[in-house]
């Protein structure tokens, strides 16, 4: 099995590597707020204040039919830009990690890395959203959805038909604007929908993180 058909979707998407991952709540579903400001204004601050993050995630992912298929969950931190590590802890063990010039997958129970350029692997996927500078508008079209239950959403849809990914869908709470759930919905009908807690943001982060060096014995693919 090739261990880029488990990496998650936020880096897949994009990439035709597979895809899988949860949120609070379905806010396609839910009742329409009035949209405002003050959603794109969370949005905004959350891209242009924050630099290093850290937090804990939890993800399924949902099929056409409405049925989870996958479910896992882990750790993130980034440090802006380009430079993120993602780990799995929960099915089965994995680290992504950006170094700011690469993107290496390590799978420990395939004992398989891959690696390859960071920026062609990321490309306009949700990944160099929110670990890249703030493009935004450059890539996207923005619609404030208001505000559902304790967060305000915003939707995102690419300006362009390659990025594998219909819409985007960001829940940030007003407690500074942090990020709380993120949905992405695949030109497969698949929703892939992550929600993150414990988040701490702009608190030193270590450097070593963003490092990788394959463990020996292990094999690498360059991709």
């Amino acid at each position: 099995m090739n261990k880029l058909k488990r990496c998650i979707p936020v880096f897949c998407l994009g990439l035709a590597l597979g895809a899988p991952a949860l949120a609070v709540s379905q806010p396609a579903a839910a009742a329409v707020a009035q949209p405002d400001k003050t959603s794109i204004a969370l949005m905004n601050r959350f891209f242009n204040s924050v630099k290093t993050l850290e937090a804990d995630f939890q993800q399924e992912v949902e099929n056409d039919k409405g049925r989870i298929t996958k479910r896992a969950s882990g750790e993130i931190a980034l440090s802006r830009p380009g430079k993120f590590r993602w780990v799995y802890a929960d099915p089965e063990p994995q680290e992504i990690i950006g170094d700011g010039e690469k993107l290496w997958v390590y799978d420990k129970d395939l004992a398989q890395v891959s690696v390859r350029p960071l920026n062609s692997a990321l490309g306009n996927t949700p990944a160099a959203l929110i670990a890249g500078r703030n493009v935004v508008a450059q890539h996207y079209q923005v619609r404030s959805l208001g505000r559902r239950g304790d967060l305000y959403w915003v939707e995102l849809i690419p300006k362009s038909e390659n990025y594998g990914f219909r819409r985007v869908l960001m829940g940030l709470a007003d407690d500074a604007g942090l990020l709380h759930s993120l949905e992405l919905y695949d030109n497969f009908g698949q929703t892939t929908r992550l929600h993150f807690s414990n988040m701490q943001v702009n608190k030193p982060v270590s450097g070593q993180q963003f490092s990788f060096a394959p463990p020996a014995g292990v094999d690498v693919l360059q991709q």
